[in-house]
């Protein structure tokens, strides 16, 4: 069954959501659980504006949760080293963190991408 992932309704229509690998991972997870449907993602075309709009800031808080998870990387690492200590513990803390920053936002916040028109032509001209 094709569904909207916007409005939760049954479409005939509409764009498909790429399948990317936390679509794989949800899906996965679900058949583990015994919860999977198996619907076909769709956007409708009456949600396509809003979808669009909620993957540009979905995309936005990525980019802006990457720096800051960065920059604390950053700063986690340079600090104990201008004191003139190497520390592997606060090395390894420092990227666990980042990693969370990232991982929280994905979590959070993630909206599909839509396939784009081409994107089945140009996969079958790769191979």
């Amino acid at each position: 069954m094709r569904v909207c992932i916007v409005c939760q309704k049954e479409v005939k229509g509409g764009a498909r959501i790429r399948e990317d690998p936390a679509i794989r991972l949800i899906r996965t997870v679900k058949r583990l659980l015994g919860i999977a449907r198996n619907n076909e993602l769709y956007v409708c075309a009456q949600d396509i504006p809003a979808h669009a709009q909620r993957r540009k800031n979905f995309e936005k808080n990525l980019i802006i949760a990457s720096v800051i998870g960065a920059l604390l990387v950053l700063v986690l690492i340079v600090l104990p080293l201008l004191a003139g200590r190497l520390d592997v513990i606060g090395l390894v803390s420092a990227l666990f963190i980042g990693v969370l920053i990232v991982l929280a936002v994905v979590f959070f916040r993630y909206t599909p991408a839509i396939e784009q028109e081409g994107s089945e032509k140009k996969k079958k001209r790769r191979k």
